[in-house]
């Protein structure tokens, strides 16, 4: 009985990979001849980096470069050299927990684009970046000045661009754009639809988690307006109409702009990149799961993009959650044969998230008791 273990994390208490090794560790004790396949899984936010590394391999690559806040962060990505792949989290360079006090306006991507910089040079042909959990506003402006994209004011002195100081923005001058960034294929993992600015853009929906006020709100989203009608003089694109354009604030429409971008959804993304299909070719069963299912989590996220994919390959698939919210059957339609729950207690997160661990391999126990009660 071959059975592939593809969870996700479940937030604050259990890595992916951890999941994965609990459950297999459970279905070996029942069916100790079936053989376990882990393939932790992310949605392209927090953890692809883990979850691609896991599967594919590859080298950690660790640099200091510009945090949110301008002071220098420590972040990490992963280089393949053998596909020349890097893959690169957000989060890790410009994300929110790296800020000590949240301001969305006076925030930077610089450094995001530093690490993408680095896998260019170090010869990434193919950069797959997750946009999950940043803590900025600019339109992806500090990133495309780290590699090498130059904005001037209006009497052509150089500007420090963030959400707050685009207003000042005169020209973009891309002559010093490298070469090897431009060369490479950027796929984004993007799950949002939201425009670049305007009441569902990245500014309005965003922007207030990232510590702005209803005032900057408005003046963020301006900034972001007149930054993209600079940037269509110099691209002729139009990234106030990209789908997508305001995830990470603006940074999904500011690189688009100037680079050779795609923006695909994250789970599916990740599925193609460790070749999943191919993985679960001739398996008896998939198990998946997260923290949580519910009518959102099961459309667009890690169990229903598994669930695709076993459907369409004749496979059943079982989710073990940690939490199932109204609308969690939605996930039937996509492939999902039943969903178990680990919080035996009913009890809210922060009173089982200390045995939430256990609680999962207690979980697993008994599907696989039953399973092999049935063989």
């Amino acid at each position: 009985m071959k059975t592939v273990f593809a969870l996700d994390s479940f937030k604050g208490s259990i890595s992916s990979i951890d999941a994965c090794r609990r459950c297999a560790e459970e279905f070996l004790a029942v069916f100790p001849d079936g053989e376990a396949v882990c393939v932790p899984i992310a949605d392209g936010g927090e953890g692809t980096v883990e979850a691609i590394h896991h599967v594919l391999g590859g080298e950690m690559i660790t640099k200091t470069v510009t945090g949110p806040d301008f002071r220098p962060v420590s972040a990490s990505y992963l280089y393949i050299a053998e596909t020349k792949t890097a893959v690169i989290e957000m989060a890790a360079a410009s994300g929110l927990p790296l800020m000590e006090i949240p301001t969305a306006g006076g925030s930077t991507t610089r450094g995001t684009g530093e690490l993408m910089l680095d896998a260019a040079l170090r010869g990434a042909e193919q950069i797959i970046l997750g946009l999950g959990g940043s803590a900025t506003n600019d339109g992806g402006t500090g990133a495309l000045e780290a590699m090498g994209v130059r904005f001037r004011k209006a009497d052509g002195s150089l500007l420090t661009p963030t959400g707050f100081t685009l207003k000042e923005l005169a020209s973009i001058d891309v002559s010093g754009l490298c070469e090897a960034v431009k060369n490479c294929q950027i796929t984004i993992a993007c799950d949002v639809s939201n425009p670049l600015c305007g009441a569902q853009g990245a500014s309005a929906i965003y922007g207030p988690q990232k510590g702005a006020t209803p005032e900057e709100v408005a003046i963020l989203d301006a900034n972001l307006h007149h930054f993209a009608e600079v940037a269509a003089t110099v691209t002729e694109k139009d990234l106030l109409g990209l789908v997508g354009g305001g995830a990470a604030g603006g940074m999904a429409a500011g690189i688009s702009g100037f680079l050779n971008c795609r923006l695909q959804s994250g789970i599916e993304l990740v599925l193609d990149t460790v070749n999943f299909s191919s993985i679960i070719a001739g398996a008896d069963l998939v198990v998946t799961g997260e923290g949580r299912i519910d009518h959102q989590s099961a459309c667009g996220k890690v169990i229903s993009g598994i669930g695709d994919r076993c459907k369409a390959a004749g496979i059943p698939a079982i989710a073990i959650v940690g939490d199932m919210g109204d609308g969690y059957a939605a996930a039937y339609d996509f492939g999902i044969t039943a969903v178990f729950s680990t919080n035996h207690l009913a009890a809210p997160f922060k009173e089982v998230r200390h045995r939430a661990a256990e609680d999962l391999s207690d979980t697993a126990r008994n599907v696989f008791r039953f399973l092999g009660a049935m063989k």
